[in-house]
């Protein structure tokens, strides 16, 4: 009677063991090690070192946070990639055009080269996926034509595609025209109430 009790607890030992083996030891550990190794001498791309569970998550966080404190120099500077991406301009210098990271256990190669970087949104092979969207993004795009794959664009680029012929952009100048005007006076009528002509705007809610 025990022994007959005693299998179902083996059996399930057995499969917890397994799981734990595949999860723990071949995607968190093995399968990072092997990916970075691929890369690093078949094509000769390198990146920061994978970490245990939070792969770079941890260093992109303290860069970022390093780089909260920047100010753009002036009204003009449009070099934004030190202030929001620090960590891809830390990991060119050292590491090259192309280079391997980690969000978590989860790969992701970056590139700087334009041509590739056309190459690659311009493939149809199906190879190059769309990485998940953050629920910041999402919340603020939509779950549109920018954030889907597979049939679901091809559905949502069927049925938008009319809209952006040539002609009818061309009808909608005046109206874009109008409304970036209307914005930037009414961001100038807010400027002119201070002193020095100067005022600190929220973008993120004014495109909400």
């Amino acid at each position: 009677m025990d022994s007959i009790l005693l299998l179902p607890l083996v059996a399930l030992l057995v499969v917890a063991i397994s799981w734990l083996w595949d999860y723990t030891v071949v995607r968190l550990i093995w399968r990072p090690h092997c990916i970075a190794k691929e890369f690093r001498e078949k094509q000769g791309i390198r990146g920061p070192a994978y970490k245990f569970l939070g792969g770079n998550n941890g260093e992109i966080s303290r860069l970022k946070e390093e780089a909260d404190g920047q100010v753009l120099d002036n009204l003009r500077d449009h070099n934004y990639l030190p202030r929001i991406a620090p960590h891809f301009l830390k990991w060119r210098a050292q590491y090259g055009e192309a280079f391997l990271f980690w969000y978590g256990a989860k790969p992701r190669i970056c590139i700087f080269d334009y041509e590739l970087a056309r190459q690659i949104l311009s493939s149809k092979s199906g190879h190059f996926l769309k990485n998940d969207a953050p629920p910041t993004l999402v919340a603020l795009m939509g779950k549109g034509l920018v954030l889907l794959e597979g049939t679901d664009w091809v559905r949502h680029r069927r049925v938008i595609n009319p809209a952006f012929n040539m002609d009818k952009l061309k009808m909608m100048i005046s109206t874009m025209t109008g409304c970036a005007q209307s914005l930037a006076k009414e961001l100038e009528d807010v400027a002119a109430k201070n002193k020095d002509r100067v005022t600190e705007v929220d973008l993120n809610q004014k495109f909400r």
